[in-house]
């Protein structure tokens, strides 16, 4: 029923095997049961219930003071998995730390799968602002491909992830050799309508509109349009992102209404899932931005403030972006006391 992805089944027949080897007590069989129970709810989008049957998983391997084994860093990886999908992204890197070391202690540092377990735990790094840790681990799982055979799709995530770490520390030509070189692999193994390319596409996107190069970027961006909205519903966050990125795009070439109706698009999508809080304040400043273009000060302020408000209630490193646009705007209308406080 996995193999034909028909979770609902495979859901029926995992949770009954579960609960039988629970009765006979053979906990070996009821962990990875529960490990591929977990997973069909991950496919489906269920976290909690991943969350729940991986940690029903990591009690019995507590309580019974199990030696490792792989199965148990499996357990860890996919429990980091879920945790990100809940939007618990600190909580999600002991768990990968764990599944790592435990693939170290029993496979040594060659095991090809540390590629996978270093790659999710540079994605808990970035979603927690730790960049130079992920960019590290990041090197640790590329360096790992020079020694042993890795899954090609693995590779692509890893240099993709490089790539959006290295264009933060504003390196944008070495990110962009990254991102091409993601795109190359997955060009050779996937079909073009597959959403990882759509992925690579839209940070292939975001490089060029920051390097001034607004066409090329609308290339791609369009190109990862087309994909997310004929594999995706239409309220997807990566459909989201990708409307905040074309808005930005408009605004650059000075189309402002064409950019507010991309925003407003995103915002639709974004003010469904709160975990989606720093692209909320995001567009909610690049709306700002329009306003001030179009020097109307109040809306702008309105943009400003509220992006402001997301950020300090998220504790977001951002919020000095949006302060300092509330303090551009109060300066434009001679409020220079307000000015001064942000």
């Amino acid at each position: 029923a996995q193999e034909k992805k028909d979770w609902s089944s495979a859901l029926t027949l995992l949770e009954k095997a579960a609960y039988h080897f629970r009765l006979g007590g053979d906990w070996h069989s009821f962990i990875l049961c529960n490990l591929q129970t977990a997973r069909c709810y991950l496919e489906q989008s269920d976290n909690s219930r991943a969350v729940e049957r991986l940690q029903e998983a990591l009690d019995v391997i507590d309580e019974r003071s199990f030696t490792y084994d792989i199965l148990h860093a499996d357990v860890h990886l996919e429990m980091g998995v879920a945790l990100i999908r809940q939007g618990l992204k600190t909580q999600s890197i002991p768990h990968f730390l764990e599944s790592v070391s435990i693939r170290q202690e029993l496979n040594g540092n060659d095991d090809p799968l540390l590629a996978n377990a270093y790659n999710k735990l540079g994605v808990s790094y970035y979603m927690t602002v730790k960049f130079e840790q992920a960019l590290d681990v990041y090197h640790r799982a590329l360096a790992l491909t020079d020694r042993v055979e890795v899954e090609p799709l693995v590779i692509a995530e890893i240099c993709n992830n490089i790539g959006i770490v290295l264009k933060i520390n504003g390196d944008l030509v070495e990110s962009l050799e990254y991102y091409h070189r993601s795109l190359e692999l997955k060009e050779s193994l996937l079909s073009a309508d597959d959403p990882n390319q759509a992925r690579t596409y839209n940070n292939l996107g975001k490089k060029y509109r920051i390097k001034g190069q607004s066409e090329l970027a609308m290339v791609y961006y369009q190109k990862a349009e087309s994909i997310f909205k004929a594999k995706y519903v239409s309220h997807d966050p990566m459909v989201g992102k990708l409307y905040s990125n074309e808005g930005l795009i408009y605004t650059r070439y000075g189309d402002y209404n064409k950019a507010l109706q991309y925003f407003n698009q995103a915002l639709t999508i974004f003010d469904n899932d709160q975990t989606y809080y720093e692209e909320i304040a995001s567009v909610y400043n690049n709306m700002g931005n329009v306003y001030y273009q179009q020097r109307n000060f109040d809306k702008a302020l309105t943009c400003y403030n509220i992006s402001a408000l997301e950020r300090e209630h998220n504790i977001s490193v951002f919020k000095s972006r949006s302060y300092s646009n509330i303090a551009l705007c109060y300066n434009e209308v001679g409020q220079y006391e307000n000015s001064r406080k942000y």
